[in-house]
């Protein structure tokens, strides 16, 4: 079993989740490592320090720990070969890692999108594609080495799978974005990231939108005559991870809506606590400032120890892009007690629904499977089993599952 924890490759061998090789991944890392050895010689000892070009980040080891990377999708082939999406830095990929051994090979690179959540199917491989805020449905039909977009409009698209009945129809979840303008203050400020690059035009900071995601829908899309139909709706919930089971019924995740911007926009309060704090973020600015002067002169720091900041505090954690207090919701699962609490909150509820009827199977679930001998689960800090309804046991205990490949 294969399944991606932390944004991290990882096999599940004797109840032990155990990291899983990447030759693509290995290969750039060796490659970073031995340029940045090649250049130490420029950015380091007295010399580079009496002129100004001293770097101590310039060795071969602090050069991989700065590459960012991660595993976003995964699935299996028919063949048994595994398939995953992986972003480097500013380049994302599709890749193919044999079964029985042998190079791996690479399916489709992107350096201008991300993609994201795979599934596959007799040679067929349907793939979200993100770019721009905006993420869609593409497929990648047998021997070809492209990627055609099936699905368009100001929306976020995830979870493509397969229909085991209907051939050549497929599910998936979709939400709408709203335009809400450009904040005055964003038109003033210059932004890198909106560009022309290529012949991909990239809108400036005046045209990009802020965008806020309504509620995920599930949908069925049949690619012979490309019909859409909607399955599940409700302004009050997101319906995520679609995926049907042998007999014909449709497994989800469904969990309550929560408005959120996609990106900028300030309320009041917002604006009104970034004058509040704009004095001490001068202080740590000029701070920084001085220690990366220190830095590139003497290679010293001006700050005892070398811890980095974090973006998130440890209490808080993202599941399936909602932002929650691990540490509340892991409190309260004990509190109900969960055998083996986890910190995705109890309204995540995994369902089942056949023939117009919606079952809930369980609650807390951040990822699932099914598979011939049970459902697999995530509750966010273990991966559970479930063999019939309301009994699970101990697979392994690993945070921050995402997918899973049985």
């Amino acid at each position: 079993m294969e399944l991606i924890a932390e944004g991290k490759l990882m096999t599940v061998k004797e109840g032990e989740a155990v990291p899983c090789r990447s030759e693509i991944l290995e290969k750039y890392l060796r490659t970073v490592r031995e340029s940045a050895e090649r250049n130490e010689w420029k950015y380091s000892g007295e010399g580079a320090k009496f002129t100004g070009s001293y770097r101590g980040d310039a060795d071969g080891e602090s050069a991989v720990k700065a590459v960012n990377y991660r595993f976003r999708g995964i699935a299996r082939e028919g063949s048994g070969d595994l398939l995953y999406t992986l972003s480097i830095d500013n380049t994302s990929g599709l890749y193919q890692r044999p079964e029985e051994g042998g190079d791996e090979g690479i399916l489709l690179s992107e350096r201008f999108g991300s993609y994201r959540e795979i599934a596959e199917c007799e040679g067929n491989v349907l793939v979200t594609v993100e770019q721009m805020g905006e993420c869609h449905v593409g497929v990648i039909e047998k021997g070809s080495r492209s990627c055609r977009i099936l699905t368009e409009g100001e929306s976020r698209e995830s979870s493509p799978a397969w229909s085991k009945s209907r051939p050549g129809q497929f599910y998936y979840s979709s939400a709408g974005l709203e335009s809400l303008g450009v904040p005055e203050e964003e038109r003033k400020r210059p932004n890198e990231d909106f560009r022309m690059m290529g012949q991909m035009y990239l809108p400036t900071v005046e045209e990009a939108p802020t965008r806020r995601k309504g509620p995920a829908g599930i949908y069925r899309m049949s690619l012979n005559d490309f019909t859409i139909e909607e399955l599940l709706y409700d302004e009050k919930y997101d319906y995520l991870c679609p995926v049907e089971d042998g007999e014909g019924a449709l497994w989800f995740i469904r969990r309550p809506y929560q408005a959120g911007k996609e990106s900028g926009g300030r309320s009041f309060f917002t604006l009104l606590k970034d004058i509040v704090l704009f004095p001490f973020r001068m202080i740590r600015a000029l701070v920084g400032f001085f220690n990366v002067f220190s830095m590139k002169y003497s290679g010293k720091t001006i700050r005892s120890g070398d811890v980095k900041a974090k973006n998130v505090s440890e209490r808080e954690r993202f599941v399936m892009g909602n932002l929650i207090n691990a540490e509340e919701e892991m409190k309260k699962n004990r509190e109900k007690g969960d055998a083996f609490p986890g910190y995705v909150p109890g309204s995540y509820e995994l369902c089942r629904r056949k023939n117009g009827e919606t079952e809930k199977i369980a609650g807390g679930v951040g990822a699932f499977a099914l598979a011939p001998d049970g459902v697999y689960l995530s509750n966010g800090a273990y991966l559970l089993k479930m063999k019939e309804k309301g009994k699970v046991e101990k697979v392994c205990r690993l945070e921050g599952i995402t997918a899973i490949v049985p």
